[in-house]
């Protein structure tokens, strides 16, 4: 919130509680909610696919289980046995989170060179 804020008013610095927040962690938490949004977006259409249910029903084993709260509308023990696949692969991922999975799957390199900051017209 506190970026989008920023944004808005023309600030670089995002400040929350009279502390400015690093650029990195707000990279972080930007790539952790794409991140998540796009796991639950396909985790929704893919038991959408599998199953016969409604799409608030397969909308909260999603998102319950990303969470790993452990609700449930009763459509668990109904899955296919690719929705229960997905279902426990997705309760991985979100107990693990996506941004660790991301980063433990990418190499990270350090760039050697320093670019110049290049000024973009956006909008």
């Amino acid at each position: 919130w506190a970026r989008f804020r920023a944004t808005f008013r023309g600030d670089f610095r995002a400040v929350l509680g009279k502390r400015y927040i690093p650029e990195e962690i707000g990279r972080k938490v930007t790539m952790l909610i794409g991140l998540a949004l796009t796991w639950n977006l396909l985790g929704v259409l893919v038991l959408s696919w599998t199953e016969n249910a409604t799409l608030s029903q397969v909308l909260f084993e999603q998102v319950s289980a990303f969470g790993t709260v452990g609700l449930s509308t009763g459509l668990t023990p109904e899955l296919s046995v690719l929705g229960k696949l997905w279902i426990i692969l997705t309760m991985f991922v979100g107990r693990l989170g996506p941004v660790t999975i991301a980063m433990s799957s990418v190499k990270v390199s350090r760039a050697r060179v320093q670019y110049a900051e290049g000024r973009v017209m956006i909008g």
